[in-house]
């Protein structure tokens, strides 16, 4: 099957990005193994194989399988675990929609609530749709003379993004990482944009493109510059952008109100509708090995 045969069926069956063909070969990039499991009657799935201590390893399949009929989600999950490798401990699948399945739940490694914001309306609908404080700092915004634009400097991308992780105490990729992604998936379809003041870069994004949807993913903004708005400036900048751009949604990736009360408020003050998926599924397949890796993540 083609890339474009592959990608045409996940977006036929409302399947996401991380189904698409190009996150596949991003995957490869970083040395995962890729299967790409294709039945006509069933569904698709693509699945990460991670590899594990002492020859062995798991299976994951971001926001899929990608079910053709949900009457048949059982029937694809057994045809997906036929195929992996002898060495596979355990497949965890994470749905991008609501599905009977005759599994366990396991924690998810996906957000589990977004917000969309739908593009089609025009800008003083969208404008009108966000909560009155998050107008306020838009238009406070565009008096403070910031100006935006497309990032080509992955290491000055970087360099912002790492420090507001070091701030705010969370993990993310090296910087290797994301210069795969583009490399892979293309600039055509990763795209960072960014807000500056008198050239420096206050705030910055990374936005993975997938058919209509624009995800946003990561980024980076600087604390001591906070008074000039510069990320409510770069997302108004960047709903426009991908709305000149023909896309219809604008995915802001991943809410959670107790994990992340200030970043779930800020992303929901600018409207749009909350999506909820399903969470995550876990199917052991090597039980004795699979409670020794699950006693291993414990200890550590």
């Amino acid at each position: 099957m083609t890339k474009e045969q592959w990608d045409k069926l996940v977006l036929e069956h409302s399947g996401e990005f991380l189904q698409g063909w190009d996150w596949g070969e991003f995957q490869e990039s970083l040395g995962k193994k890729v299967m790409r499991f294709f039945d006509a009657d069933l569904g698709l799935a693509q699945i990460i194989i991670t590899p594990l201590p002492l020859g062995l390893s798991w299976a994951y399949v971001p926001r899929g399988p990608v079910f053709f009929d949900s009457g048949k989600a059982q029937d694809l999950v057994s045809r997906v675990t036929q195929t992996l490798p002898p060495s596979c401990v355990f497949l965890v699948l994470e749905p991008a929609a609501e599905i009977n399945l005759s599994l366990k739940r396991y924690g998810a490694r996906q957000p589990i609530e977004t917000v969309v914001l739908d593009l089609s309306q025009n800008d003083e609908q969208l404008l009108d749709g966000m909560h009155s404080k998050t107008r306020y700092s838009i238009r406070r915004s565009l008096a403070s003379g910031l100006e935006f634009g497309e990032v080509e400097n992955v290491a000055e991308f970087y360099e912002l993004l790492a420090s507001t992780a070091r701030r705010q105490g969370f993990r993310t990729y090296p910087e290797v990482y994301f210069r795969r992604m583009i490399l892979t998936i293309g600039k055509d379809n990763v795209k960072i944009l960014g807000a500056r003041y008198k050239g420096k870069l206050l705030s910055v994004g990374l936005y993975a493109v997938f058919n209509s949807t624009a995800f946003y993913l990561h980024s980076g903004s600087d604390h001591e510059a906070r008074s000039l708005m510069a990320p409510y400036f770069m997302h108004w900048e960047a709903i426009k952008y991908f709305k000149a751009r023909g896309l219809k949604n604008y995915d802001f990736w991943g809410i959670d109100r107790q994990r992340w009360p200030g970043v779930t408020r800020f992303k929901t003050r600018f409207g749009g509708a909350i999506k909820t998926y399903p969470g995550a599924y876990i199917k052991a397949l090597k039980p004795f090995w699979f409670g020794v890796y699950r006693a291993f993540k414990g200890v550590r």
